[in-house]
C-alpha cells in the first residue's frame, strides 16, 4: 500500500508526543499532567494512533491509568524518539535563522568546566569569532545538559558519560582524575572512615571510584553529597570532612591534594550538540576551540 492511502496518513507529532510520555511516565493520568492535557484527551490520542498504526502500543494496568509499552509500542517508541529529536531541531534551526543577526551561541557548562576550561574557550572565540555573542546556562552539575541540547534549548554543552540521547554527536575532551583532599595531611593511605567523604552526585566514573575506595574506609551510603565544589572545599578547610573530587572541580588551592592510584576509574569530559541540526560556523568553531584547549590542559595536567 503506497503511503498517500495509508492510515499513517492520521499519525500526528501530538499522537507521538502522547505515546512517549505515557511509556516514559507508565501512566495516562502523569502524561496527562506532563503534557497539559486531560486523561481522557491522552487515552484518545493513543485509540486514534494504535487505529491509524494498526496495533496495540500499549498494555494498560487497573483503571486504565497504569500502561507500559507492547513490543510494537517499543518499536514505534524508537521512531517516535528520533522524529521528535528532528522536529527538535527543525525548530531550533528555525529559531537561528529568525536570531541570525544576533550570531547567539547557547553553551551548557557546569561548574568545574566553567571555572577551568572555559575562560581559555571564550578567550579564544572572541579572537576567532569576534561577533559571537554567548549566552551561558550553567547546571549545578553535568546532570542533564544533554537533555537541552536534544531538545533544541542549548547549541551545545559540556557533559560526561552516559550520554542517552542517540541524537546527540559526541566528543571526548579529556580524561579528568578524581582526587581526594584531605582535613589532616597523613602519610601514607589515609583511613577514610572517618571524618565524613563529601562529594558529588556520582556520575558512572565516580561511582566506580567511590566503590574501589571502600578498601580505604569509603561506605558511598555514608558520603555527605553536595552539589557545589566550593562549598565542599570550605567544608574540608574547615576540616568538617574529607573530598572525593574530579580534578577539574578543585581548581588551585592550599588543601592537600592526594593523587589516586592510576587504575582508579576517571570520569571523562565530553561535549555534545545536535546530530541533525545544521551546524552553523560559530558552533563548529566553538568546538574546535574547546577540543585545543582541553587537549593543552589534560596534558599540563
Amino acid at each position: 500500500m503506497k503511503l498517500a492511502e495509508s492510515a499513517w496518513l492520521g499519525v500526528e507529532i501530538r499522537h507521538l508526543s502522547a505515546l512517549e510520555a505515557v511509556a516514559s511516565e507508565r501512566s495516562f493520568s502523569r502524561a496527562a499532567k506532563k503534557l497539559g492535557y486531560t486523561q481522557s484527551a491522552i487515552s484518545g490520542q493513543i485509540a486514534t494512533l494504535e487505529r491509524a498504526v494498526g496495533e496495540r502500543l500499549l498494555e494498560r494496568g487497573v483503571g486504565q491509568s497504569d500502561a507500559t509499552p507492547t513490543p510494537a509500542g517499543h518499536m514505534l517508541l524508537n521512531h517516535a524518539q528520533t522524529i521528535s529529536a528532528r522536529m527538535h531541531a527543525a525548530e531550533a534551526d528555525l529559531s537561528a535563522i529568525r536570531d541570525q543577526r544576533h550570531a547567539t551561541l547557547r553553551v551548557g557548562i557546569y561548574q568545574s568546566v566553567g571555572a577551568t576550561i572555559l575562560p581559555e574557550v571564550v578567550e579564544r572565540l572572541r579572537d576567532e569569532a569576534p561577533g559571537v555573542r554567548l549566552e551561558l546556562y550553567e547546571a549545578g552539575n553535568e546532570r542533564n545538559l544533554s537533555d537541552l541540547v536534544q531538545a533544541g534549548e542549548l547549541d551545545v554543552a559540556f557533559d560526561v558519560p552516559p550520554v542517552r540521547p542517540a541524537s546527540l554527536h559526541v566528543a571526548e575532551l579529556l580524561s579528568d582524575p578524581f582526587v581526594l583532599l584531605l582535613a589532616d595531611d597523613v602519610p601514607g593511605r589515609p583511613d577514610l572512615s572517618t571524618p565524613t567523604l563529601a562529594a558529588f552526585k556520582p556520575c558512572a566514573a565516580q561511582a566506580a571510584a567511590e566503590d574501589r575506595l571502600r578498601e580505604w574506609g569509603v561506605d558511598p551510603e555514608r558520603i555527605l553529597r553536595l552539589e557545589d565544589a566550593r562549598a565542599i572545599l570550605t567544608l574540608v578547610a574547615e576540616r568538617a570532612c574529607n573530598a572525593l573530587l574530579p580534578r577539574l572541580a578543585v581548581g588551585e588551592t592550599a588543601l592537600p591534594v592526594r593523587r589516586l592510584p592510576p587504575t582508579m576509574p576517571r570520569r571523562t569530559v565530553l561535549l555534545v550538540w545536535h546530530r541533525y541540526r545544521t551546524v552553523p560556523p560559530a558552533t563548529a568553531t566553538f568546538v574546535q576551540i574547546a577540543q585545543a584547549v582541553s587537549a593543552a590542559y589534560g596534558a599540563a595536567a
